[in-house]
């Protein structure tokens, strides 16, 4: 099984080009899915790629 590549909530937004807040706001409305770990949110890659290819072109 390959490894699960996992960023945090800063690394996350920065990938994605947007603010922390609104990965927050994207996560609670169910656009994007976070997963809690320790009492931190993290976001697999797979996730982040899926919502990106999912956004229309800039």
């Amino acid at each position: 099984m390959p490894e699960r590549v996992r960023y945090s909530k800063a690394d996350a937004a920065y990938m994605l080009s947007m603010s922390v807040r609104t990965l927050d706001r994207l996560r609670r409305s169910g656009k994007i899915v976070g997963r809690r770990d320790g009492g931190r949110i993290y976001f697999d890659r797979t996730e982040l790629e899926s919502y990106s290819r999912s956004c229309p072109p800039e």
